[in-house]
């Protein structure tokens, strides 16, 4: 397969900017940033954000080494800003290396290029992380995540992806849009519902006027009139990453509590109140007793003594975000 490649925009590594000449074109997160269609990282404290970059950018550059049939180094040397100064460090990423080629090969996805250029050589560009061939006339497309949660708004970025891969390769269509989400043995790979070719050019003539965008699911709602049109699109982006967060919660406290189970039969088994560990010490709590009323048998046996002691309080209406 043949797919034709930008000789008009060029990336500088060193701006991280996109140019097609002398005019600078906005980058795919960046114009989602600015309608509101990416999650807001303003509140955490930026040498974290800084150090999760690193390790980003050390599992795409393995990664694309692996797609490309290059032998892929997983010790990577990653210099990331300090709240100190820039720091040096050598991040090993074998995990996530050895997930991408399991899920590689799990989803039969062939690699044909990493960090793909595509634009409107007028206004957006981006580089795709992987372009995978299914047939002469179809290709998968890939956007790798390292984040602790699959933010929804990845389902925009592959969308706009699409839609400038179609426009660059006219011959070519996007069958399936993956986000694969690299966290070493939890790893995953995600499909992601496309979002209309109409809905992306809305975006683009948007940011051409100066406008904020708004999807079209929620133009013109209630909702824009309760808390503000453009407020929208971040609130739901917001309520959709939290609810994914208390999903993985879930997962993670499971897998914490099946292990709590092994480390008490062990330290009771050796008598030990303390288990010393990196980072701090589990400390064992005996086995007791606790008393407490079974208010459903006194309800039903002894009703008035029941009612004499049960107390009324006000509790105040609430709402919750239900996704679909």
């Amino acid at each position: 397969m043949e797919l034709n490649h930008n000789s008009q925009v060029y990336f500088d590594p060193i701006m991280h900017a996109y140019w097609i000449g002398d005019k600078r074109l906005i980058g795919v997160t960046s114009l989602m940033r600015k309608h509101g269609l990416s999650p807001d990282y303003s509140g955490v404290k930026p040498e974290v954000l800084n150090h999760a970059a690193a390790r980003g950018t050390a599992v795409h550059e393995a990664t694309a080494e692996y797609d490309d049939g290059k032998p892929a180094m997983a010790a990577r040397l990653i210099e990331w800003e300090d709240v100190d100064g820039m720091r040096s460090e050598t991040i090993d990423v074998s995990e996530d290396l050895k997930a991408h080629a399991n899920l590689v090969a799990e989803y039969g996805l062939k690699p044909i290029f990493s960090e793909y250029l595509v634009s409107d050589n007028e206004l957006v560009a981006s580089s795709i992380d992987m372009v995978s061939q299914v047939d002469e006339g179809m290709v998968d497309l890939v956007d790798k995540k390292t984040t602790s949660t699959i933010h929804p708004a990845v389902r925009w970025q592959l969308s706009i992806y699409a839609y400038l891969f179609e426009l660059q390769n006219p011959t070519i269509k996007v069958r399936n849009l993956y986000c694969e989400h690299l966290r070493g043995a939890s790893s995953k790979m995600v499909l992601q519902e496309r979002i209309s070719s109409e809905q992306v050019k809305r975006l683009f003539e948007c940011e051409r006027n100066g406008e904020r965008f708004l999807p079209e699911d929620i133009k013109g709602t209630e909702l824009a009139e309760i808390v503000g049109a453009d407020t929208i699109s971040t609130l739901l982006a917001n309520e959709a990453a939290i609810a994914q967060a208390k999903e993985a919660i879930k997962v993670m406290e499971s897998q914490i509590a099946e292990a709590h189970d092994r480390i008490l039969a062990y330290m009771a088994e050796r008598g030990l109140t303390k288990l010393p560990v990196e980072g701090g010490e589990y400390r064992m709590r005996a086995a007791s007793k606790r008393e407490s009323v079974d208010t459903k048998k006194l309800k039903e046996e002894m009703p008035d003594i029941a009612a004499k002691y049960i107390k009324t309080s006000q509790v105040k209406g609430s709402i919750s975000f239900v996704g679909r």
